[in-house]
C-alpha cells in the first residue's frame, strides 16, 4: 500500500476514540471501496444536512470535488454565524430552544471542519500532481539547513479564481459546474463519469480520514471516550444525557470502551512483534 510504514501505523495507534451514536434508522452500508464514490456519499450527506439546517443555498457546485467541498464549508461557516446571532439574542428563548441551537451549531462546525480536512486532502493531491518528479541526487556530505522551496505547487486561490471566472462567463442554460480535466487529483465529475477514470490514489492516512468521516457522517454523538497512549482519558457526554440520563446508552458505551481497549492492546503487541521481526532482519526501514 502506498505510504505504508510501521512508523505511520504506530503513530495512528497512539490514541483510541470510541463514539456512541443514536440514529433513527440504519442501512448497514459500509464506506464504498471506490474512493470517488466514498467522497460522493460524504458530499450528499452534508448537502442534505445543510438543507435541513436551511443554510445550503445557493448551490453552484454539485460534485464531490474540491470546489464542492469548499462550497459546503462556506455554507456551514455562514450557518454558524446565523446561529451565533440567534444565541446572542436568546433572552426570550427557553432552555430547550437554546440547547437545540447549540446542537445545530456543533453540527455545522463539524461539517465545516471535516470539509476543511477533505479540502486539504485535495490540495495535497494537487501538489503531488503538479510538482515535477526529480531523479534522486546523491546525499550531501553535510546536512543542509537551507529552506527548500518546491519547484511547483498547487495554488488554491488561483484555482478558485479560475473556477469562479468559468462560472461567471458561462451561459447558464449550457453550463455544468464541473472540472473534468482535473480528474487525476480531483473528483469534480458527474457521477456517471466517476467509474470511467482511474480511482484516486490516496495514502493510508487519507483513506483512514475518509473512513472516519463516512462512518460518523452527520449522526449525533451521544458519548465519546478518547484514550491516549500516555494514559490520559477524556469522556464527553451530550448535554441531553445530563438532563435525561439513559442507563442503556451508558452501559453500551462502557462495553464498547472495554472491548476496544482489549483489542487495542492486542493490536499494539502484534505490531510491536512485527516491527521487531522486520527490523531485526533488516528487511524494512521505519
Amino acid at each position: 500500500m502506498a505510504g505504508f510504514s510501521i512508523k505511520t501505523l504506530a503513530e495512528d495507534l497512539l490514541s483510541l476514540e470510541i463514539n456512541t451514536i443514536v440514529k433513527a434508522d440504519m442501512t448497514g452500508s459500509k464506506m464504498p471501496a471506490n474512493r470517488r464514490e466514498a467522497l460522493l456519499k460524504i458530499y450528499k450527506t452534508y448537502h442534505v444536512k445543510l438543507e435541513e439546517l436551511q443554510c445550503r443555498e445557493p448551490i453552484i457546485w454539485s460534485s464531490a470535488g474540491l470546489m464542492g467541498f469548499l462550497e459546503l464549508r462556506e455554507r456551514a461557516r455562514l450557518g454558524t454565524h446565523y446561529i451565533d446571532d440567534e444565541l446572542h439574542n436568546s433572552d426570550e428563548l427557553d432552555t430547550l430552544s437554546i440547547q437545540i441551537l447549540n446542537e445545530k451549531l456543533v453540527m455545522l462546525r463539524r461539517i465545516k471542519g471535516q470539509c476543511e480536512q477533505i479540502v486539504t486532502m485535495f490540495i495535497q493531491l494537487g501538489e503531488q500532481h503538479f510538482t515535477p518528479k526529480k531523479a534522486k541526487s546523491p546525499k550531501p556530505s553535510k546536512p543542509s539547513t537551507a529552506h527548500i522551496i518546491p519547484d511547483a505547487y498547487f495554488d488554491l486561490e488561483q484555482y478558485r479564481e479560475t473556477m469562479a471566472e468559468r462560472v461567471e462567463s458561462a451561459e447558464v442554460e449550457e453550463f455544468s459546474a464541473y472540472d473534468e480535466a482535473s480528474y487525476p487529483w480531483n473528483n469534480d465529475l458527474p457521477r456517471n463519469k466517476m467509474h470511467r477514470v482511474p480511482d484516486l490514489e490516496l495514502n493510508a492516512a487519507q483513506i483512514s480520514l475518509l473512513r472516519k468521516i463516512s462512518e460518523i457522517g452527520t449522526e449525533r454523538i451521544m458519548l465519546q471516550t478518547v484514550i491516549q497512549a500516555d494514559g490520559d482519558v477524556t469522556t464527553r457526554i451530550a448535554e441531553r444525557l445530563i438532563y435525561a440520563p439513559n442507563e442503556t446508552l451508558f452501559k453500551l458505551h462502557n462495553q464498547a470502551v472495554d472491548n476496544s481497549v482489549n483489542f487495542w492492546g492486542q493490536l499494539v503487541n502484534t505490531i510491536g512483534n512485527m516491527a521487531k521481526s522486520l527490523f531485526g532482519n533488516g528487511s524494512l526501514k521505519p
